[in-house]
């Protein structure tokens, strides 16, 4: 599922966001932070 979501192949549920929080031992509102600023950084060609 996480590789499906990085590729944006799927959108998680809320359920599997905060499974993947409770995972990862942060707080959702810090995953949702983290990809916000994964998302707005520049690309390379």
């Amino acid at each position: 599922m996480v590789s499906y979501v990085e590729q944006q192949e799927r959108n998680p549920t809320l359920d599997t966001l905060l499974r993947l929080a409770a995972a990862l031992d942060i707080e959702l509102e810090d995953l949702i932070k983290r990809a916000r600023g994964a998302a707005s950084k520049p690309k390379a060609p």
